[in-house]
């Protein structure tokens, strides 16, 4: 039976192992390794994309219904849209400071994962109480997704002079947010099947607009040749290679 502490371990496991595993991999790269940090950013994407269309959507609109699953997405979108437009005011600031910029880059980049991971470890949360082979199979996803945002928060904070043992204990602190969302996911879906639709759409609204309007772009800024494009592509069929033994 999945429980409270169950949801509670899951949520943060997934965050704590991929943001880990990105930062101690952006250890081992370095401005010479865009090849491979711009393909596993784009394997990462196609993975995220064919897991919210094939695997979240569906799970979501059989529950509560093609229009409350809409409606949720359309919310999940519009909050990072706004999200984004505070982190470009923020951004822009950034750059009128020569010294420290590097690590305002790193801690912003960190904050803006922390509050897009909530809602990824809502979906966790809300589908593994219906569904546990379900949630995991998300989580292990999610995991997978958390590797190149370990990489986007590492490097800048190693070009800022962080020292690699510190930057390794942040993803600690890092994977709460997914926790704690996956604990939210966990208590709405136990409330109704409209707040797990609401929640699984919200989820994949924030997910699909990261990807395509964040994680994709810089795949191609990172390395403009075919290896990103090919790692989307994989991740794409692979996705859907998962959510195809769903049922």
């Amino acid at each position: 039976m999945f429980s409270a502490a169950s949801s509670f371990g899951l949520g943060y496991m997934t965050g704590f192992m991929g943001i880990l595993t990105g930062i101690l991999l952006s250890f081992l790269t370095s401005k010479k390794g865009k090849r491979f940090q711009g393909t596993i950013m784009g394997f990462t994407a196609g993975l995220m994309i064919a897991t919210v269309c094939f695997d979240l959507f569906p799970e979501a609109f059989s529950r509560g219904g093609l229009y409350i699953g809409i409606i949720g997405v359309s919310l999940g979108v519009l909050l990072t849209v706004k999200l984004d437009n505070i982190l470009d005011a923020y951004m822009k600031k950034i750059k009128h400071f020569k010294g420290s910029q590097y690590l305002k880059t790193g801690l912003l980049m960190a904050l803006g994962i922390s509050i897009h991971n909530i809602p990824e470890g809502i979906a966790i949360g809300a589908l593994a109480q219906s569904s546990i082979d379900a949630g995991i199979r998300l989580a292990l996803i999610v995991a997978l997704h958390c590797i190149p945002e370990g990489i986007a928060i590492a490097i800048p904070l190693k070009e800022a002079g962080i020292k690699k043992k510190v930057i390794a204990y942040y993803a600690f602190i890092f994977a709460l947010p997914m926790e704690l969302g996956s604990i939210i996911g966990y208590l709405i879906s136990g409330i109704s099947i409209l707040f797990v639709t609401l929640s699984l759409g919200f989820a994949g609204g924030i997910i699909l607009y990261v990807t395509c309007g964040e994680i994709l772009p810089e795949s191609k800024e990172m390395w403009g040749g075919r290896l990103s494009t090919i790692g989307t592509m994989i991740g794409i069929i692979l996705g859907i290679t998962v959510a195809s033994h769903l049922g």
